[in-house]
């Protein structure tokens, strides 16, 4: 199953109302992620992404599904914490940026703040360090993995 079946699936399923990712390059993920909010009528996607290369961010994403997309540029480090100060509460949180330990932790602490019991937190690339293993045992819960992309369930 590839990541972009496994977002459209958990959107589909979870119908949330606010998705957060960090990180979006040409868009591939966040179309599948806005394909499946379209399809539940329902949900905004906020995105975080540092420029990937000069006005292309997101290329890929139709026309069509970009009413339910708001497109940030800049670091999750500056955009993210009042991203989330402005919103009661996230359903859905996707780490696909900067794939530093200490960016990755960052990311995860300042969604799992915001993030409702029962959202789901997402990380693509997991493999690269071991930022998400950590994150999972410092609040205690067990993370789950398929290929390189690790969840969590809040409680």
């Amino acid at each position: 199953m590839t990541l972009g079946t496994v977002l459209y699936t958990l959107c589909r399923k979870v119908k949330p109302d606010v998705v957060i990712e960090t990180g979006v390059a040409s868009g591939v993920s966040s179309s599948y992620i806005l394909c499946g909010l379209h399809e539940n009528n329902n949900g905004v996607l906020y995105s975080i992404d540092l420029s990937w290369r000069e006005g292309q961010s997101g290329w890929l994403v139709p026309d069509y599904l970009r009413y339910r997309w708001q497109l940030i540029m800049g670091r999750s480090s500056d955009k993210l914490p009042p991203l989330l100060g402005g919103l009661k509460t996230i359903d859905i949180f996707l780490h696909d940026s900067e794939h530093t330990y200490q960016n990755m932790l960052f990311e995860y602490q300042a969604a799992w703040t915001h993030l409702r019991p029962g959202g789901l937190l997402l990380s693509h690339n997991i493999d690269t360090n071991n930022a998400f293993p950590d994150f999972c045992e410092s609040v205690g819960l067990k993370g789950h993995v398929l290929d390189n992309l690790g969840g969590l369930l809040k409680n």
